[in-house]
């Protein structure tokens, strides 16, 4: 049976076929910045930061404590200016000898009259661009763009057909996972961006400053790019601000719990939060992704703050602790039977729920905290639907402080690209699109319209990003500074093409732990016993 076939047989929404974040952690960006524990013990202030502004037409590089941070300004490349000092940095730069759509209008006059065929995942981010920058794209350049929206399980399988038959019908794929792309990868099924914009220099605008994108370095496997960054956000504590500043609820919370009513820094706070605010049928204290589809996912990404990265999984394919993996450890089982204990917290059919009801459930006003995602949070907390429209903000996720270590990250950084089929006859009008869309004007655009999404360092470290905190009345991208410099933020996933099989078991033995027909432990240890079975078979 072949990959795709495989494939089909998976019902799986958004986030239900979510393979393990590889711990490409965030430090591909900013390397060892502030030791991951800061974050959680030293408080939201963090480490002192000073202020300065400076006016270049060339590279500025700073210098954070074990890092550096680089912000391209348009010129001809000179002298770095580094601080060794912590700073966040304003730069007042030069405007480029060309705007970019004066510089797409002439580079795309070749290719007028291409369509550009893409199948994508029907994000906030891909629906914005649709709505937002298809349209003056095509004015510009002649160039028609089709985007196919689809269920992310759809996505991946239409591109893998397509790849596996030589098909062609699309130009460009949704990647946004590393197991996925290195299975493209594999199977010669994209285009290396960085050997492209090379030999097409000619079609790489000048001040477009590839490795200011902030997923550049997940997306780089064996010395090749698979695509342009279009989205990043982070998977942040989310709760419900108007409750947890009012009088009268944060009095009866110390009164009963004996501590000031804040955002957790530990599960156990979490769960007397959870345990404070249920109050059915209209107001509950926790919400996740429990169904059988999207709880693989959970189990991967919150085991990380009970000291499991990665899922368990040992380079050399293997889970259980016989085998020195973690899926069937202590702290493992520990971190799943508290995942089972905070359901009674949910709404009804919270067994249920996917990537979909995080979103819509806080929007209805009846959810006080939970983890989302930050491609959700923009309708959570701007839309006119929503009835806690500028009531929300976040935070850092807990952790367990009996198994979590210093330097471990604990948030998932979501993260997508469009990668170039190898197979596209519109190789070079799908480059000029993709330089479009993650230009330094239009991701400045997408982080205002979007509030929860930003892909350039430089916008995540200027002043834009208080200024659109500001416009949502939040600090999400305050917090998603704060995670980045900490280095608590891991990659999406891990360039493990088996993670697909290793995903399809564990959702199958977790889910019957949430039904109640087995244990923690016994899910959990069936789990391994046979991940670890068919790993061998795979021939590890």
């Amino acid at each position: 049976m072949s990959e795709s076939e495989n494939i089909e047989n998976r019902k799986i929404s958004r986030r239900k076929a979510l393979s393990t974040a590889g711990k490409v952690a965030i430090s591909a960006i900013v390397a060892g910045a502030v030791a991951g524990v800061g974050g959680y013990l030293a408080g939201s202030a963090g480490v002192k930061k000073e202020t300065e502004t400076v006016t270049v037409t060339n590279t500025v590089t700073t210098k954070i404590p074990g890092t550096t941070v680089t912000v391209t300004a348009p010129g001809t490349p000179g002298a770095t200016i580094t601080k060794t000092e912590t700073v966040t940095t304003s730069v007042t730069s030069a405007p480029p000898e060309v705007g970019i759509e004066e510089w797409l209008k002439k580079a795309a006059e070749p290719f007028k009259g291409a369509t550009i065929r893409i199948v994508t995942e029907s994000t906030p981010p891909s629906m914005w661009v649709q709505k937002a920058l298809v349209p003056r794209f095509e004015e510009l350049t002649g160039i028609k763009v089709e985007m196919e929206l689809l269920g992310w399980d759809d996505v991946f399988k239409k591109a893998l057909l397509d790849i596996e038959g030589k098909s062609g019908i699309y130009d460009l794929y949704y990647v946004d996972e590393l197991e996925v792309m290195a299975t493209f990868f594999d199977k010669d099924g994209i285009v290396d961006m960085y050997d492209l914009m090379e030999t097409k220099a000619d079609l790489v605008y000048p001040d477009f400053d590839l490795a200011d994108l902030i997923p550049v370095p997940y997306f780089t496997y064996e010395g090749k790019l698979a695509g342009i960054p279009f989205e990043f956000f982070l998977r942040l504590y989310t709760y419900r601000r108007d409750l947890f500043e009012d009088p009268t609820e944060r009095k009866n919370f110390e009164g009963k719990y004996g501590w000031e009513l804040a955002p957790p820094k530990t599960w156990d706070e979490y769960e007397q939060i959870a345990e404070f605010f249920t109050r059915p049928p209209d107001l509950y204290g926790h919400i996740t992704m429990a169904s059988p589809g999207t709880i693989a996912f959970d189990y991967w990404m919150l085991a990380w703050t009970y000291g499991v990265p990665n899922g368990g999984l040992t380079i050399g394919r293997r889970v259980s602790t016989d085998e020195g993996g973690l899926l069937d450890s202590q702290r493992s089982i520990d971190f799943f039977q508290r995942y089972l204990n905070l359901l009674k917290y949910g709404p009804p059919g919270i067994a249920n729920f996917t990537w979909d009801e995080l979103r819509s459930e806080f929007m209805t006003g009846r959810i006080a905290q939970g983890i989302v995602f930050g491609d959700q949070l923009p309708d959570v907390v701007g839309s006119p639907d929503s009835k806690v429209r500028g009531k929300v903000d976040v935070a850092l996720p807990p952790v367990e402080p009996k198994y979590y270590f210093p330097g471990l990250p604990t948030i998932y950084g979501d993260m997508g690209v469009w990668a170039i089929s190898s197979t596209s006859k519109n190789k070079e009008a799908a480059l000029l699109f993709l330089q479009w869309v993650a230009c330094k004007e239009n991701a400045a655009k997408e982080m205002v319209d979007l509030g929860g999404l930003c892909t350039r360092k430089s916008l995540l470290f200027g002043p834009l990003a208080d200024e659109v905190d500001k416009k949502y009345n939040w600090h999400y991208l305050k917090v998603v500074k704060e995670a980045i410099m900490s280095n608590l933020a891991t990659g999406p996933f891990a360039t493990v093409p088996e993670i697909l099989t290793y995903r399809d078991i564990l959702y199958t033995w977790l889910s019957k732990a949430v039904t109640g027909e087995l244990s923690s432990e016994e899910a959990l240890r069936s789990a391994a016993s046979e991940i670890d079975k068919k790993m061998k078979e795979l021939g590890f």
